[in-house]
């Protein structure tokens, strides 16, 4: 059996590699010693990494909460020689499921220790910091409070490295989830879909990007930070970083009564594998899915966390809610709005062209009656 300091040293020493040293001090501070006892009873509810891995486990005799994991390296990575910058992890905690993904921005030099330190960090102080029968206020304020924890760390860790925390720039996005509530916490352009039990299909999160459409990582600090509770029960929740995010909320269909890409996100969510054995073969096609599937199509790092309960499935609804959508129609007023906009933003500059235009053509016409005179 491991004690604190055991298990803290290598937690730091997966998630931080060579940095673990660094950073060990500052996870020790946010982990209490009963998160330790914790993650020896649950480990297999811990995410440490295993792409694609899948588990479950039963909270007294109500619930069989299981996840699933898709983590891969994006084929610009693997080209470059650059290592994969999402990072993730899962810790069960009493009735609850937290779950974290967080993306690092491509154009930083070390953006991948900055995910690694900010998933860890905001997952592990959540975990650590969870009551029963907490209400959904008091588990955003945990949620929140995780943020911040994970900006100071990821900061403390670029201080100590001599580096500006720009270049450790990363999004951040945690979910809670007990079965039927979800609380989330978001920062920069990751994101989480959601199927009621209704059997609903919601966009939980938007994407955030500043004016010139750059993402808001979370080192931009609590003002740009977003968070929130699903107000109807939920029956299961995905977290995405923004590949595979935008491929399941599509841009073109960010207008749309329905932004979800329902058929997409049915597919992987609408889960009923109560025995091991199914649940193993259907883990196996998931991954399939998302790695060959061109409706997954991504060259980013790709990673997509989902928690579910199969012997509590999402209600079905009428078949018009799984149908296809009318991609030929939303290219169409895709670029009905483009033009609008670029009408708007030139009609000024068009105007004065016009202005110009006239009183030229008119001082030409006066100068020739001057001539003829």
């Amino acid at each position: 059996m491991c004690g604190r300091g055991t298990f803290l040293g290598c937690l730091a020493r997966f998630y931080l590699g060579r940095h673990a040293r660094a950073c060990r001090g500052h996870l020790a501070r946010i982990c209490r010693a009963r998160l330790a006892c914790a993650c020896l009873r649950h480990i297999a509810g811990y995410g440490f990494g295993r792409a694609g891995g899948a588990a479950g486990s039963r909270e007294g005799n109500t619930t069989m909460m299981q996840r699933f994991c898709y983590h891969a390296r994006g084929i610009d990575h693997i080209e470059t020689g650059d290592p994969c910058q999402d990072a993730f992890l899962f810790a069960r905690c009493g009735r609850y499921i937290v779950f974290g993904g967080s993306d690092g921005a491509g154009s930083r030099k070390h953006s991948e220790r900055g995910s690694r330190l900010a998933v860890a960090s905001s997952v592990l102080y959540v975990a650590s910091h969870l009551t029963a029968d907490m209400t959904a206020r008091e588990v955003e304020d945990g949620i929140r409070a995780s943020f911040s924890v994970a900006y100071h760390a990821v900061a403390e860790l670029a201080r100590r490295n001599g580096e500006h925390p720009r270049e450790l720039d990363a999004t951040l996005c945690v979910g809670v989830w007990d079965g039927t509530r979800l609380s989330w916490g978001n920062a920069g352009d990751s994101g989480i879909v959601a199927v009621l039990a209704t059997g609903a299909y919601v966009q939980v999160t938007h994407q955030q990007h500043d004016a010139s459409g750059g993402m808001l990582p979370l080192r931009f600090g609590p003002d740009t930070w977003v968070f929130g509770t699903v107000a109807e029960p939920v029956a299961a929740a995905l977290i995405a970083t923004d590949g595979l995010f935008e491929c399941l909320c599509p841009p073109l269909m960010a207008t749309a009564n329905q932004p979800v890409y329902v058929p997409l996100a049915c597919e992987l969510m609408h889960r009923t594998e109560t025995s091991p054995g199914a649940w193993r073969a259907s883990a196996v096609h998931l991954r399939e899915l998302v790695r060959s599937d061109l409706r997954f199509h991504t060259v980013d790092d790709a990673t997509l966390l989902m928690v579910f309960d199969p012997e509590h499935p999402p209600a079905t609804i009428d078949d018009e809610h799984y149908a296809e959508p009318d991609w030929e129609a939303l290219r169409q007023a895709a670029a009905e709005r483009a033009r609008a906009a670029w009408e708007r933003a030139t009609r000024h500059v068009r105007h004065a062209g016009s202005e110009a235009r006239t009183f030229g053509v008119a001082s030409a016409d006066e100068s020739c009656a001057e001539v003829s005179s």
